[in-house]
């Protein structure tokens, strides 16, 4: 066995985790966008939701002390006014920050950009990038240094639109790749399906046996 690709999961830990940002959510419309897919690796990392042909659509993790989400779509986080997306980003910051009261607002979140400064990033915030916004200037360690110490990032590319803008790049040349990959997720260059009835999420909640690690035989479940 490789062990490199040898994990363990705790069941209990996604299932929580899944139970948390899923919560009073029942069905996410299709909204045209077309999303890519991820491959979640880490030990610390679960994915939460599926495609139409299981493929995973969104995954979080943990960090050091902070905390990780991918969607591979930025309409995600740009249009924060979708019907049927706003609980959902209402739980998942909550997930994200660890709020047990009110949680931050991903409107409040703070967007990383070429303007963006290390001093900027206060303790335990909440930051947010998409595929619209440019390279942040500031570190990528400066950032991972913010999540491992208790901060959150909610970071969403679609991957296959991203490599059609950036045309001779593969996908870990993305803005703060190494990030994501310190978590165990990644993003695929291939489009992801969402049906056109939307996805019910009693259908398509994703479990640790989803986890991209479980095909390869190199998860054991405790």
């Amino acid at each position: 066995m490789c062990s490199f690709f040898s994990v363990t999961l705790n069941p209990e830990e996604g299932a929580a985790w899944r139970a948390a940002i899923l919560k009073d959510v029942p069905l996410l419309p299709n909204t045209g966008a077309v999303p890519g897919t991820l491959t979640v690796l880490g030990e610390d990392a679960r994915p939460v939701l599926l495609s139409e042909k299981g493929a995973i659509l969104l995954a979080v993790g943990e960090l050091g002390a902070g905390r990780v989400a991918v969607f591979p779509h930025d309409e995600f986080i740009n249009k924060e006014k979708e019907k049927g997306y706003d609980k959902l980003r209402e739980n998942l910051c909550a997930w994200l920050t660890k709020s047990e009261g009110e949680a931050p607002m991903l409107s409040s979140a703070k967007t990383l950009n070429v303007t963006t400064r290390t001093s900027d990033l206060e303790d335990g915030m909440l930051l947010k990038f998409s595929m619209s916004k440019s390279q942040p200037t500031i570190s990528t360690g400066a950032i991972l240094d913010h999540i491992l110490s208790g901060g959150s990032l909610l970071h969403c590319i679609c991957p296959w639109s991203w490599l059609q803008i950036n045309k001779g790049k593969k996908l870990k040349d993305m803005p703060l790749y190494t990030i994501l990959a310190a978590a165990g997720i990644y993003y695929n260059d291939e489009r992801g399906r969402i049906p056109p009835t939307g996805l019910d999420i009693a259908k398509f909640k994703a479990a640790d046996a989803h986890h991209s690690l479980v095909k390869l035989n190199r998860v054991a479940i405790k």
